[in-house]
């Protein structure tokens, strides 16, 4: 993977999972015109932070007026006391599994996790993960 790349589609998409690693979106001249622009490193000082804060990361932004814009996130959500709830993950993995499974078999997985406390036998949760995906970058 590409740090550029990923941060490029990142700001464009606002998101970085399959679909920005499709053949179509790689090819696009917008993701290409940003990378161009953009500047990534690692910031070694971050590697001596405790270690729940070891994910830091910071963006900074020059725009076209030479104006700067300045984020840093110490816990990325999902981290840390960032947690995800569950309809969060529940979209993410609509996200990761749209092309790649029907809607019927992903919203079954989604009720046999979320009820997952309230089964004898895990069988019906295993028999909707057996079978074949689809590939998702088609």
């Amino acid at each position: 993977m590409n740090v550029g790349y990923a941060v490029a589609v990142a700001l464009l998409d606002g998101d970085v999972l399959v679909d920005q690693f499709s053949h179509k979106r790689i090819s696009r001249d917008d993701v290409w015109k940003l990378i161009d622009r953009t500047l990534t490193h690692h910031e070694q000082a971050y590697d001596h932070l405790p270690v729940d804060e070891r994910l830091t990361t910071e963006v900074r932004l020059t725009l076209n007026d030479g104006s700067h814009h300045v984020a840093k996130v110490t816990h990325p959500h999902g981290t840390g006391d960032r947690s995800l709830t569950n309809a969060e993950i529940g979209d993410k993995f609509g996200k990761l599994t749209d092309r790649a499974i029907s809607p019927e078999r992903r919203d079954a997985i989604d009720q046999a996790v979320l009820n997952l406390d309230r089964v004898d036998d895990v069988a019906q949760l295993t028999a909707l993960l057996t079978p074949a995906v689809q590939s998702s970058l088609d």
